[in-house]
């Protein structure tokens, strides 16, 4: 199967392909394709559910990192509402893994975080969490920065009851506060409410970034 997806240029071949090749990544295949052969696979609507899940798999299971390319096409995908939800899903926790996988997260490209930085307002409720933890990790990164658009962005999902969520997005509000760096006013203002939460880690981090920002 690896060997025709890297020879065929017919698109319904490929199309037949890319869905035999999914259902054998479901069942423990190791990759050994090429992404790149069949990154277009991504924006075409009847193969983009099975591509975008062997994307979620290589960067989740097999911790590969995609180039800007790769990863502006799924950005595209996760974008649009014109692709199923399960699609936009799978790109946006390839592009979280990836990110998180990325050595030098310097080399991501402005576009790619724009990209999640929009998806923080997206009206479906997974789209956000996910595109917060993608930004996250690249945010939580030393030699990264992010715009206070983005950072804004975040600030709104202060109120999520989701633990993980919540531990990523203070770690980036310390991060910046320890650097002494703008934190938005609706960051601070929500901080203050998770100084009564049960879990340890939260109220240490939000007295930690307070403490910083005041100082």
């Amino acid at each position: 199967i690896e060997t025709a997806l890297k020879n065929t240029n017919d698109s319904i071949v490929k199309q037949h392909l890319i869905e035999l090749y999914a259902l054998y990544i479901i069942k423990g295949h190791h990759f050994k394709l090429d992404l790149n052969t069949i990154s277009d696979g991504l924006l075409n609507k009847d193969t983009c559910e099975s591509t975008s899940y062997i994307f979620f798999k290589a960067a989740a299971l097999e911790k590969r990192s995609f180039s800007n390319d790769i990863m502006k096409k799924l950005g595209e995908v996760a974008s649009s509402k014109e692709y199923d939800d399960k699609a936009r899903d799978n790109c946006l926790w390839a592009m979280a893994y990836s990110i998180k996988e990325t050595n030098d997260k310097t080399t991501i490209s402005a576009h790619v975080i724009d990209t999640l930085g929009v998806l923080l307002t997206d009206t479906e409720p997974s789209v956000k969490k996910t595109a917060a933890i993608a930004i996250c990790y690249y945010a939580n990164d030393p030699n990264t920065g992010i715009s206070t658009k983005i950072s804004e962005g975040l600030a709104e999902l202060l109120n999520e009851t989701d633990y993980d969520l919540l531990s990523n997005i203070l770690s980036v509000y310390l991060r910046l506060s320890k650097q002494e760096k703008e934190i938005p006013h609706t960051a601070v203002e929500k901080l203050t409410p998770l100084l009564y939460r049960e879990e340890y880690e939260i109220r240490e981090n939000a007295i930690w970034t307070l403490k910083y920002i005041v100082d």
